[in-house]
């Protein structure tokens, strides 16, 4: 089992602002956003406009209403607000594989540790919910814009876990329910996951956490998950050690193993596009800081 070292976590921070710096830039989406609030403050987001009142900033005079009105009107916009995020990932037995690059669970845990810094920095809400069959319940981390969160988060990850089912019911879908219940607000929702089982009931709840938050799927993955080579005898060692020696040498099974592969990326694809779903693959060998700032452009 491998596990990523908290020192080399915490170097994200500093590439971190490269996100931040992008988002100002495309002014999309938070990690810089504006949504509509009672808090005070002025965001970007044209609302109406409306008849001058004695106090109004000046600067928001609308100079071409007031003349034609011959009456001074100002422009009004949605309050600004800092942007809720959250974060699922996938913490199971099945990250902790790759035949090239990382592993999937270190490619994770440096996209956790990323976005854990670009809300730190932005000054964000921040809630990050682990899930996975090996732990008994979702393990969530919560607090508001307090640097010792993103320290809990990297500890976590840094933590061994338990490398045997616990809970089967601890899926992807148990987690986007529980976050669909408590969602009450708009913000982004990043799931980071490999392998990905689109069943109906987990499409319906992506569809409705869909409707209140922008999601970006960032699925992790490795060479073999999407095609296998034509020939040759492979042999794998899982977390406890246990070795499996596969030959591929069969012609039949492994064309049919790469039709599977291909068929479930489309689908993933078309219910992504279906939903307003962003989706970002990212490969074992990949960059991941260029893949992310590719995909939430």
């Amino acid at each position: 089992m491998q596990l990523p070292i908290l020192v080399e976590l915490t170097k994200s921070k500093f590439l971190a602002k490269h996100i931040i710096h992008y988002n100002k830039k495309s002014n999309k989406h938070s990690l810089t956003g504006n949504i509509k609030t009672k808090a005070k403050g002025q965001g970007l987001d044209f609302y109406q406009v409306r008849k001058y009142v004695f106090g109004d900033e000046t600067k928001n005079i609308d100079w071409h209403v007031s003349a034609r009105t011959n009456q001074i009107h100002v422009k009004e916009f949605y309050e600004e607000k800092e942007t809720k995020i959250d974060v699922l990932c996938d913490v199971s037995p099945n990250m902790q594989f790759a035949t090239i690059g990382r592993f999937k669970y270190l490619i994770a845990a440096e996209i956790v540790s990323l976005l854990c810094y670009a809300a730190e920095l932005n000054k964000e809400l921040m809630q990050t919910i682990f899930f996975g069959q090996n732990l008994q319940n979702p393990v969530t981390f919560k607090q508001r814009n307090q640097k010792s969160l993103t320290l809990q988060i990297l500890n976590f990850l840094c933590t061994k876990q338990k490398q045997h089912i616990v809970n089967s019911n601890n899926d992807l879908l148990n987690s986007v329910s529980l976050l669909n219940k408590k969602t009450k607000t708009k913000g982004i929702c990043f799931i980071i996951i490999t392998q990905i089982e689109l069943e109906q009931n987990l499409m319906s709840k992506l569809q409705q956490l869909s409707n209140k938050k922008e999601i970006y799927i960032i699925n992790i993955y490795d060479i073999f998950d999407m095609k296998l080579p034509n020939k040759g005898t492979y042999t794998f060692t899982d977390a406890s050690n246990k070795e499996i020696t596969i030959n591929l040498n069969q012609k039949k099974a492994v064309e049919n193993y790469n039709k599977d592969a291909v068929k479930r990326h489309d689908n993933l694809v078309a219910f992504c596009n279906k939903a307003k779903i962003k989706l970002i693959d990212i490969a074992t060998d990949d960059d991941i800081l260029i893949k992310l700032l590719e995909g939430i452009g």
